[in-house]
């Protein structure tokens, strides 16, 4: 299903991670941090969520065509 290549972040994206966990090594703003931490918690857990959506919906599509 997935190539090794699929799991390669594309130059942009790596930079644009870089530039960001320097962001965080530089700060010294414990609260800051925090809630950092947990806005990008959140949006990971409700992009797996919309993932998880978008997969059972593709299944039931392909249910739908094999019935």
């Amino acid at each position: 299903m997935f190539t090794e290549k699929d799991f390669e972040l594309p130059m942009e994206t790596s930079l644009k991670l870089r530039v960001m966990s320097d962001e965080v090594e530089a700060c010294r703003d414990v609260d800051a941090l925090k809630k950092n931490l947990k806005a990008v918690t959140t949006l990971l857990v409700k992009y797996q969520h919309i993932l998880n959506r978008m997969i059972e919906k593709q299944w039931e599509a392909e249910i739908d065509k094999l019935l």
